[in-house]
């Protein structure tokens, strides 16, 4: 984006912009609203093509929106086979990280892959998922396990897991909560070794911007981020997108908006189609409040060295192990998935105070 100063703009019934004196106005192919890990990654990949690319977010910083919130947890547990295939070909960017940026070092340090592996429970809330996606990993040939009951009992039990009960995913208010069901334990467990996580997420936006800010173009930056920066309107003309309008007065001319705003992409988009009728968008996003507990591990247990990955659908959580003998836990009601967890891990030991919770 390369912004000259002495315009300003004002939008006339036709939707068209009346550029005068007084502003900054910038030029790029493409505008990218929202600088997450979609955003930022989108415009690595088109400044490499050599396109001129702009990225616009009113937060501070690259990653401080909703991919600050990520667990990070790279998976292939699908049950479409396009989401396996993607998955899995995002996987082999984490794990050849380095090579993806194209710099051994960056500003903070590079972003590792962690692979504890994954594993899930093979119970009566599972089993239906499991036999849709382990079909599909394996057909991309995606190595994936196996275990019966007693291979669980002797990988998972070391970790501190019991795996001789199985539960219903209910409310806490329930008269059923935290019950197992009675007669009924799980069959074993799918195992796949190509599971891992990200511990900050935010850190593997700022090594994608800093790399697509080292791509040039007869020495100029092919990507420009500016952050703190509102998109207020889209401009059309004859039908096409022409140019974004940001709330400090500022506009960017550009042929294409890629929406990459997260939970506000529906006001984006309500941006884009002031026509309802036009708008072919039909889904809605918000911004939610979803909990991410950090917890001490189970007492006794190497979480760096010996724990899993899980997604538990008899409880309706997952967790993961955390760099420095820690457990991330998601959920969405503070406290309750916590206590979720340990109904499969038994010797959890942590204190649910306020400081162990990350919103």
């Amino acid at each position: 984006c390369f912004l000259t100063e002495g315009f300003h703009s004002k939008r006339t019934v036709s939707g068209a912009y009346i550029v005068k004196q007084d502003m900054k106005k910038g030029t790029c192919d493409v505008a990218i609203v929202g600088a997450g890990v979609i955003g930022t990654s989108t415009a690595l990949s088109l400044a490499r093509l050599g396109y001129s690319v702009t990225i616009l977010d009113k937060n501070k910083g690259p990653g401080a929106g909703s991919t600050s919130y990520s667990s990070g947890i790279v998976r292939s547990f699908y049950s479409i086979l396009d989401s396996v295939k993607l998955s899995w070909e995002g996987y082999q960017y984490w794990k050849n990280w380095e090579e993806f940026i194209g710099s051994k070092e960056a500003p903070g340090g590079l972003v590792k892959l962690r692979e504890p592996g994954g594993v899930i429970l093979r119970t009566i809330n599972s089993s239906r998922f499991l036999d849709k996606c382990v079909p599909l990993m394996r057909s991309i040939g995606i190595p994936v396990y196996e275990w019966d009951y007693q291979t669980c009992i002797a990988n998972l039990g070391k970790v501190g897991w019991d795996v001789s009960k199985c539960y219903k995913p209910l409310r806490i208010d329930h008269s059923d909560f935290g019950l197992p069901i009675s007669g009924v334990q799980p069959e074993g467990a799918v195992f796949a070794p190509n599971t891992g996580y990200i511990s900050d997420p935010m850190l593997a936006v700022q090594n994608m911007k800093y790399a697509a800010e080292s791509v040039r173009t007869n020495g100029n930056k092919n990507a420009n981020f500016l952050f703190g920066r509102q998109v207020v309107e889209i401009n059309q003309k004859n039908g096409k997108v022409c140019g974004v309008a940001l709330a400090d007065g500022d506009y960017i001319s550009c042929n294409v908006v890629l929406n990459a705003a997260g939970p506000y992409s529906a006001q984006l988009n309500n941006l884009a189609f002031l026509d309802s009728n036009i708008n072919d968008m039909k889904f809605e996003t918000r911004p939610l409040r979803q909990e991410v507990a950090y917890c001490n591990g189970p007492e006794g247990i190497d979480m760096d060295k010996d724990g899993f990955i899980s997604i538990d659908l008899d409880t309706g959580c997952y967790f993961r192990p955390e760099v420095g003998n820690k457990l991330l836990i998601g959920g969405c009601k503070w406290g309750i998935y916590t206590y979720l967890c340990a109904f499969h891990l038994i010797t959890m030991s942590f204190m649910l105070t306020e400081s162990s919770i990350v919103f």
